[in-house]
């Protein structure tokens, strides 16, 4: 990557074709959601910090970890309210940095599901592999177990409506 191109303060992720700027905030805030959901895993919780079950709250189990007290959205309506500019998509979207939220659209509902990315191909979310619990899993898992397609990421900081 040029010298050019570099920002300072600037830490980019990934595999060197699908690299991702990621400045120290974003970067410390990822970490701290990641920790934040590794920390649940652990202690094998089932209800968030406020008291909701995890089971089927997604969307409510990535604000928590980014330290928010709800999303005010589910996974396919967080999507699409985002602006597109701030959406990461197509074939290389998979390989999200840390912190960043993942979605998948469908479900029986139409809900689809979000997780934070762990930055290494892997996702923390709800439901899997156990239903109403905190867990990490290949980013593929959710859409071969559960039939849903994926859609891509978002910075948190940049998902509308939270």
């Amino acid at each position: 990557m040029s010298q050019r191109l570099r920002q300072k303060g600037t830490t980019y992720v990934g595999k060197k074709r699908t690299r991702v700027a990621v400045d120290r905030g974003r970067r410390k805030q990822g970490q701290k959601a990641v920790e934040r959901m590794r920390e649940w895993h652990r202690k094998a919780t089932t209800k968030s910090p406020y008291g909701i079950a995890w089971l089927g709250h997604c969307a409510h189990s990535v604000a928590a970890a980014h330290g928010r007290s709800a999303s005010g959205w589910n996974a396919v309506d967080g999507w699409f309210r985002t602006p597109a500019k701030y959406r990461h998509s197509g074939k290389n979207a998979k390989n999200a940095p840390r912190g960043a939220l993942q979605f998948w659209s469908g479900g029986s509902k139409g809900y689809g599901h979000v997780t934070v990315a762990n930055g290494r191909g892997k996702s923390w979310g709800v439901d899997l592999p156990a239903s109403g619990k905190i867990g990490m899993v290949p980013t593929d898992e959710v859409a071969a177990r559960w039939g849903l397609r994926y859609l891509g990421w978002i910075w948190a900081d940049e998902v509308a409506d939270w």
